[in-house]
């Protein structure tokens, strides 16, 4: 065995070493999510509520996660991960965890490949790698069911750039085709990474070496050759970019400039920059949600500018030094460009998911900066100590704010104690009080709620459904009302105004309140079949039939959708179709006295006397004071004699 080879396979093999340690301090760090329940802030949306998602993967479903814009996003990958998680796991939601828990170990190890193959320091690499999977500020990410978008389309954007780090170093048209193809998954499971054409000028100074030092005109060709180079990811990036944009403009998702008046999102945006590199040196009061404050301190605001541009002016005349310092830095503030604020997309001032990638430049520039600060300066058993102290406190830092995430009650309660005005987390905590039928305590969550924020629409939407289940009808209606001033488009609280409407006796208004929530959600089931209910009851069967039957389309478990089209495909005189749709009812539910109920008057329409009698009996069984049954069962007994 020659010298050669005997290195190499040394170096595999520690490299190996190092990929299972990174790969079981991610494990014991993120263990508990195995036990963790869903969140109710989007998982319903996501997951547990999504008609398409629940259904696992099919291929109608793959059809609507590339056509659908639902939650102001483009992204099919993501969906079509969540279909995949349901297909395995069902609903369990520790199975949904882990997957993003894999995912990120997964990560974890390509940015450790990444960084081994370009730089070939193993020991800087390794650290850089612990920090990306075991920081505090990256558990919202991987612990957030609804967040899979960012470790789903992380992983595809490692693997860009290692199919990027290979084309460079033997160019050919396959392999630049890896690279657009990696990167495209990437874009279609997250809009995030359009800034990723840019990451790669970045690179070609440090790690890859391709940029040209100096500015003499040799060196500005080879920068104009890199840039055209990377002509066709950028229209990848404009093609997505317009794409989301529409989506989210359409779904009212991005905030006015009366809203968010343009100095406030500047100012906003430079304390953000700020902000995450204070939480990622000391991350003590990291929550899911942090309010946007529209009154910002002008001298904080001045002086996070000042701070930025001071960094990135020291980064500039390091450049040639120091390449490492200049890419670590404009990576991170690159890379957080589209989620920085300048476009403002929800109710959120900052918010920890988005430094998921950003950061990784944080930690090349501090590592690499550290490194060869204290190379040969300090003695290896010191540094070795540092190190081990440095990941002792990462991965309890870490597995603490992972418990956070066990439920709602923990995650909101947590967020309440460490920010401030924080109505999000006390709409939510209401919420989860609401669940469990604490209604009074719901009630004054909610309230906290518009005391920090009196045009929040999701708390006073909430308000009025417990306002709702203890009476007060005209209560509810006035914040369903005000919700809908707040959120014109905001479709549960078209839903909810509507249900209150038609039990009220407003049918006209009632079926106004469902089109409009369906307009704004087209796979809300719930409206689908209330609005069908009430065009039954107007006497326009057609139109009921089309309702109940998108409903159904949407989701074919739903019960009370596949007897209703029953009950109207009976009423129009297609019999066949309506055994079978109440057939297919009693395959959901055996046990449902309505469906063996509707099921019996079309097959005693049909002339099936006696399978008709069956069922009725079976109704008076399960429903003893079904009166309507009784009275059908005697009638088909009286046909049968006849």
């Amino acid at each position: 065995m020659t010298a050669a080879r005997l290195v190499t396979e040394r170096r595999t093999a520690g490299d190996a070493l190092i990929a299972a340690v990174l790969v079981t301090a991610v494990a014991i760090a993120y263990a508990r999510l195995w036990n963790a329940e869903f969140i109710n802030l989007d998982d319903f949306v996501y997951v547990t509520g999504n008609p398409w998602v629940r259904r696992g993967l099919s291929w109608r479903g793959a059809a609507w996660a590339f056509t659908s814009t639902e939650l102001a996003n483009w992204h099919p990958l993501t969906w079509l991960s969540h279909m995949l998680d349901v297909t395995l796991f069902g609903m369990h939601a520790g199975g949904h965890h882990a997957t993003s828990v894999l995912l990120h170990a997964v990560n974890t190890i390509l940015l450790f490949a990444f960084l081994r193959a370009t730089t070939r320091a193993t020991g800087r690499s390794a650290i850089v790698a612990f920090l990306f999977g075991l920081h505090p500020l990256h558990v919202e990410s991987v612990a957030w069911v609804s967040e899979r978008k960012d470790v789903l389309s992380t992983t595809w954007l490692f693997l860009a750039m290692i199919a990027y780090a290979r084309y460079t170093r033997a160019p050919s048209l396959v392999r630049y085709a890896a690279v657009a193809l990696a990167f495209a998954a990437g874009l279609l499971a997250k809009p995030m990474l359009v800034t990723f054409p840019f990451l790669l000028l970045l690179l070609d100074l440090w790690p890859l070496g391709r940029l040209a030092a100096g500015h003499d005109t040799r060196g500005m060709r080879t920068l104009w050759a890199l840039v055209r180079e990377k002509l066709p990811l950028l229209t990848l990036s404009a093609i997505v970019s317009a794409v989301t944009v529409a989506a989210q403009s359409a779904a009212g998702a991005v905030g006015s400039v009366e809203t968010f008046p343009v100095g406030t999102r500047i100012a906003n945006a430079a304390l953000a920059y700020i902000v995450y590199l204070r939480r990622m040196l000391w991350p003590s009061d990291v929550a899911p949600f942090y309010p946007y404050d529209r009154d910002v301190s002008l001298m904080a605001a001045a002086a996070a500018v000042l701070a930025l541009v001071g960094i990135s002016v020291v980064a500039v005349r390091a450049r040639r030094r120091r390449p490492e310092l200049f890419v670590g830095w404009f990576w991170y503030v690159g890379m957080l460009v589209p989620v920085i604020g300048l476009v403002q997309v929800g109710k959120q001032a900052l918010a920890d998911r988005y430094t998921y990638v950003p950061l990784v430049g944080i930690f090349i520039a501090l590592v690499w900066g550290v490194g060869d600060l204290i190379e040969g300066r300090v003695a290896s058993a010191l540094r070795t100590a540092t190190l081990g102290v440095l990941a002792f406190a990462c991965i309890t830092a870490t597995a603490q704010q992972v418990s956070y995430w066990h439920d709602s009650e923990t995650l909101f309660a947590h967020a309440l104690a460490v920010t401030r005005d924080n109505y999000l987390a006390s709409t939510h905590l209401g919420l989860r009080a609401s669940e469990h039928g604490r209604y009074a305590e719901a009630a004054e969550r909610y309230r906290d709620a518009l005391r920090a924020k009196p045009d929040d629409a999701e708390a006073h939407n909430h308000l009025a459904y417990v306002l709702e289940q203890t009476g007060d009808r005209a209560g509810a209606l006035e914040h369903y009302d005000a919700a809908l001033r707040a959120a014109p488009e905001y479709a549960d609280a078209h839903y909810n105004r509507g249900v209150l409407r038609q039990r009220s006796g407003d049918v006209a208004d009632a079926a106004d309140d469902y089109r409009a929530a369906i307009a704004a959600l087209p796979s809300y089931v719930e409206a689908h079949n209330n609005l069908g209910l009430l065009l039954r009851q107007q006497g326009d069967v057609d139109e009921a039939r089309t309702q109940f039957a998108t409903a159904v389309g949407l989701q074919p478990d739903h019960l009370s959708a596949r007897i209703n089209l029953g009950v109207v495909l009976r009423e129009l005189g297609e019999l066949d179709a309506a055994i079978a749709e109440d057939r297919e009812a009693l395959r959901i539910e055996p046990h449902s006295a309505g469906a063996h109920f509707n099921l019996a008057n079309a097959l005693l329409d049909h002339g099936d006397v006696d399978d008709a009698v069956a069922h009725y009996r079976e109704t008076l069984r399960l429903d003893p004071g079904f009166d309507a049954a009784r009275d059908m069962l005697q009638l088909a007994l009286e046909h049968r004699r006849d």
